[in-house]
């Protein structure tokens, strides 16, 4: 669970992260390894020299297809969980009879909430796979920087 939750918020920073990098900001590739440092459990530590401006640049363009994907992922089941699930009877256009888990409120609220549960379940299994290769391209930057950090 506690590693499904660091993933989640992982894919939430690393699109945005990755975009900031596009355009060679050294601090961008610096929180990248952090961010997978800290929310996927990466040994590999932060590296003592900032990397520089164009393998920042290089790793940001490999890395924004799986950016990406994995951002519009969470997002979109996330954003359905919370809004169409916790939140239903905010949004809900009053067509209770018509409704999944209907005629009353208390039914529908709970037939949203519990449909989107396995959602964001799979999202966190379909992550597995995508944030070890954001893991390993991670450690290449790290790795770089680290050995320029050393000299």
């Amino acid at each position: 669970m506690h590693k499904a939750i660091g993933r989640t918020l992982y894919e939430f920073a690393a699109f945005p992260v990755g975009l900031a990098g596009l355009v060679g900001s050294k601090r961008a590739g610096h929180l990248q390894v952090r961010l997978s440092h800290r929310l996927l459990g990466d040994p590999v530590s932060p590296p003592a020299a900032r990397p520089s401006r164009g393998r920042v640049v290089i790793h940001s363009l490999a890395s924004l297809p799986l950016n990406l994907v994995a951002f519009a992922l969470v997002a979109e089941a996330w954003s359905l969980f919370v809004f169409r699930g916790f939140l239903y009877p905010v949004f809900a256009d009053g067509h209770l009879e018509d409704s999944w888990g209907g005629p009353t409120l208390a039914g529908a609220w709970l037939v949203h909430w519990l449909l989107g549960l396995p959602l964001v379940a799979a999202v966190a299994v379909i992550l597995v796979p995508i944030t070890r290769v954001q893991t390993r391209l991670t450690r290449r930057l790290a790795s770089r920087s680290n050995e320029r950090g050393q000299r």
